[in-house]
């Protein structure tokens, strides 16, 4: 991914880690991190059957910008169900409000 310039969005962390054991302690490690503004998630690998190869990081929580109508619109018409929504802090959207959904696997 690095060598085509693309980033690890959704990848929880992976950037940051040297091993799979690093990188599998994400409550240890995304506390540490952010501290008081860490909020619980989880992150489900998705492995292809015949060979056991990871083939993708599958995340049930989505969030978008409160003003980015077409996300909210594909997020609810996939069954997502509003949880909240919250000051961007971080500056990770362009409005100053995520909203966040639940998807059920």
């Amino acid at each position: 991914m690095l060598k085509n310039g693309d980033s690890f969005d959704g990848c929880a962390g992976l950037e940051n880690v040297q091993s799979f054991s690093e990188w599998i302690d994400f409550e240890g490690r995304l506390k540490e991190q952010y501290k008081d503004g860490y909020v619980p998630s989880e992150v489900f690998l998705a492995v292809r059957q015949k060979d056991h190869v990871v083939v993708g990081i599958l995340r049930v929580l989505l969030t978008c910008d409160k003003d980015n109508e077409a996300s909210r619109r594909i997020i609810i018409s996939n069954q997502g169900v509003f949880e909240n929504e919250v000051e961007d802090t971080v500056g990770l959207g362009q409005c100053g409000v995520i909203q966040s959904y639940w998807i059920t696997l």
